[in-house]
């Protein structure tokens, strides 16, 4: 089971903000739990819960955008890279490791609502580039892991 934590280092508000200066028409849907669910459910938010990786691959292919305002330096949002393989184009904050898979076009600065305003309009009126081709081809990764273990077992 995976889901994402409802809570403020997550920026559920910044997406709610975001959202409604966006002026998109499109619900705005959450899937996980945490501190801040009850706040969202009784702001008129749907609230999908946990969701299993079949859950979130029905999520994925429901949504038109996927938001991802990490107020916190997230590790690497799977959540995002998920979505984008799925074609579903990823707004959010470029923060942590979220540059690492993310094409850049929808990345703004942290705590920047309004900004994550106009690229969740501009993403829902085009598809996703595809951040798995920014990632070598398996043969290639596992020569480049394969390197790094030998040089670790040399020092």
């Amino acid at each position: 089971m995976r889901a994402t934590w409802l809570s403020e280092a997550k920026g559920v508000r910044d997406a709610i903000d975001a959202w409604r200066a966006s002026g998109v028409v499109l619900p705005l849907v959450f899937a996980g739990t945490g501190p801040l669910r009850c706040e969202v459910e009784a702001a008129g938010f749907e609230v999908l819960g946990w969701l299993d990786r079949a859950g979130f691959s029905r999520a994925y292919r429901r949504a038109r955008a996927v938001v991802l305002p990490s107020r916190w330096q997230e590790p690497f949002g799977i959540a995002g890279l998920e979505a984008l393989a799925m074609g579903v184009p990823v707004v959010g904050y470029d923060s942590g490791g979220v540059g690492e898979w993310h094409p850049g076009e929808g990345l703004v600065a942290c705590g920047d609502a309004a900004a994550l305003a106009r690229v969740l309009r501009a993403a829902v009126e085009r598809p996703a580039v595809c951040a798995l081709a920014r990632f070598p081809d398996r043969a290639a990764l596992m020569t480049q892991l394969l390197e790094a273990y030998a040089s670790c077992q040399r020092q």
